[in-house]
C-alpha cells in the first residue's frame, strides 16, 4: 500500500501545472517564483484569463486519480469484505430519492415563476434527452466494466445510477438557475 501511496504522489506531481496567482486587473498569469508579489515585473506579453487557463488545464486534473483507482483496483475483494465486516448494511432508502432534489428544486423554481434560462418546453427536452443519455451511458457502462456490488449481490456496480442521476439532476439546475447563485 505503501508503494501505492507514493506513486499517486509521484503521478499528482508530474500532472500539476504552475501555480497562477490573480493580480487587481482580473487577469491570471504565471508567477516566476513562489516568492514573487502581485505586481510582479515579470508578467508574459498577453495575460491569459480564468476561463482559458481552467479550458485548457481541465482534461489533465482527473489523471492522478484515475491511475490511482486502477492501481488499487486489485485490492477491491479486500475493501468489499471491510465495508460488509463493519456495515453490512449501508444502503437506506431516501438514497433513492435525495438524487433528485437538484432536478425538483429546478422545477420547483420554474413553477414558482423564477426566471430561468429555457422555456418550459426547452426545460423539458433537455431534462429528457439528459436523463436518456446519463442512463445510456451509465448502463452500457455498467454491464461492459462488471463490477461487482460492495454487498456481492451482483455485478453492475461501476458505474454508480445514483451518483450520475445526482449529478445529472445538479447539472441541470446549475444550467437553468446558475446565473442567480454559482
Amino acid at each position: 500500500m505503501r508503494i501505492c501511496t507514493l506513486l499517486f504522489f509521484f503521478i499528482s506531481a508530474l500532472t500539476c501545472h504552475p501555480l497562477y496567482a490573480h493580480n487587481p486587473a482580473g487577469h491570471y498569469f504565471l508567477t516566476q517564483d513562489s516568492t514573487s508579489s502581485l505586481t510582479s515585473s515579470a508578467l508574459p506579453a498577453k495575460p491569459k484569463k480564468t476561463k482559458e487557463l481552467f479550458q485548457q488545464n481541465f482534461s489533465y486534473m482527473g489523471i492522478p486519480f484515475i491511475v490511482s483507482g486502477l492501481i488499487v483496483k486489485k485490492q477491491n475483494q479486500d475493501f468489499r469484505t471491510l465495508r460488509n465486516r463493519f456495515q453490512p448494511t449501508f444502503h437506506h432508502e431516501y438514497d433513492n430519492y435525495t438524487q433528485y432534489v437538484p432536478l425538483v428544486a429546478t422545477w420547483g423554481m420554474k413553477l414558482a415563476g423564477v426566471e430561468s434560462r429555457s422555456s418550459w418546453k426547452e426545460l423539458t427536452v433537455s431534462n429528457v434527452f439528459s436523463a436518456a443519455l446519463m442512463a445510456g451511458f451509465v448502463n452500457t457502462l455498467k454491464y461492459t466494466t462488471k463490477e461487482m456490488r460492495p454487498d456481492n449481490s451482483s455485478n453492475n456496480s461501476f458505474p454508480s445510477g445514483h451518483t450520475a442521476t445526482a449529478f445529472m439532476c445538479a447539472t441541470i439546475l446549475h444550467k437553468e438557475y446558475g446565473m442567480l447563485s454559482p
